[in-house]
């Protein structure tokens, strides 16, 4: 019964049920009242918490990775294991995890885990969206991957979230930066490929020039396809992980997100990919857009995305791929909903909205 309640299934029904009746709803808008959005709070806070405790609560033994570490977490907490696996590298992980185990059960845990994957995305949406908070919300629950990584690869959910709300304080202040930092590393700490978005980050504080950006974009997807077996071996060599190198050197499927179990270029998600890159590139430059928040995060989603697509064709590359698209619904929803880019953003929003459920569906 457990198992039917909490699923994949009824998440994406949920979801979609209310993701095409947001869309109507957003297609129905004009531009004006799209754009100055709406100072309610409520609904927004009750959403994200009951999704917190969705899927926090979840059953310990319903998803792989869920079960997976609710073993390890059980070990701690018997006494059989004395460290957390990899916790030397990645503290702040261990941490959480030392901090929880005199007090909570492995389903309590997960919560907490729950806490930061959803409150980070709640916290960043609210910063970023205060009048367009609801709309963000739905667009990140209902994005590809979000099911996914609040239940498999809760770790990289974990760290991108606290990224997530690093990166919201970038653009601000000399203060409000060097926290945004302090978040980044916390979130590198809890899982070192954050190391990445660190990077892609500092970088798009400084190159900005779009059309450079874009093309980076696809000069790294020519590598790909020229260089795919020695960027395979070089990426094997340089991450000193033995995560990574597992990941990049899988070619069947066993465990794990399914749509990238195999091996080969992935045409599909490559182009699911460029979307929010032609729609940045065309308000920045055709409608001239200059705000410096969205240009940041979209040129930090640019250079996180280019190392995916050097590495597209390794089976599970879901693992690099999520480094970039954490930010895919923020960079989705930022010009449509702040800026003045179409003649019918409520219209392209709607049906941006219905693509990201249907692409759920079919992957």
């Amino acid at each position: 019964m457990l198992r039917e309640i909490f699923s994949a299934n009824n998440w994406m029904l949920g979801t979609t049920i209310i993701g095409v009746l947001y869309s109507f709803h957003l297609m129905s808008l004009s531009n004006n009242k799209l754009i100055k959005g709406t100072d309610n709070n409520v609904i927004p806070w009750a959403i994200a918490v009951f999704v917190t405790l969705y899927i926090g609560t979840r059953p310990t033994w319903a998803y792989a990775d869920t079960n997976l570490y609710t073993e390890m977490y059980n070990l701690l907490q018997k006494g059989i294991w004395t460290e957390v696996r990899g916790g030397d590298a990645e503290p702040f992980w261990a941490m959480v995890q030392y901090a929880s185990i005199p007090y909570l059960s492995a389903s309590g845990w997960l919560t907490v885990i729950s806490i930061f994957y959803v409150g980070g995305m709640t916290i960043s949406a609210r910063r970023w969206f205060p009048r367009h908070f609801l709309m963000t919300l739905i667009f990140l629950f209902t994005s590809f991957s979000f099911f996914s990584y609040g239940t498999n690869g809760i770790r990289n959910g974990m760290a991108t979230s606290i990224a997530m709300v690093g990166l919201s304080l970038f653009n601000k202040g000399r203060k409000e930066l060097t926290i945004g930092y302090v978040f980044l590393i916390l979130a590198c700490l809890t899982h070192k490929s954050c190391l990445l978005i660190f990077a892609a980050a500092t970088a798009a504080r400084f190159f900005k020039n779009i059309n450079i950006n874009v093309g980076i974009w696809f000069g790294c997807i020519l590598l790909s396809l020229l260089f795919a077996e020695p960027l395979k071996n070089l990426m094997t060599e340089l991450v000193d992980d033995g995560r990574a190198s597992y990941y990049i050197n899988l070619q069947v499927a066993t465990q794990g997100i399914v749509p990238f179990s195999r091996s080969g270029f992935r045409w599909d998600f490559l182009l699911y990919s460029a979307l929010p890159i032609a729609l940045g590139w065309y308000a920045i430059t055709k409608q001239k857009i200059k705000d410096e928040t969205y240009i940041f995060l979209l040129t930090t989603y640019i250079f996180a995305n280019s190392v995916w697509c050097l590495i597209n064709s390794v089976a599970y590359s879901n693992r690099f791929a999520y480094l970039s698209w954490f930010l895919y619904p923020i960079i989705i929803v930022y010009p449509l909903a702040k800026l003045k880019v179409t003649s019918s953003q409520g219209v392209i929003a709607g049906g941006l909205l219905i693509f990201f459920i249907i692409f759920n569906w079919l992957f």
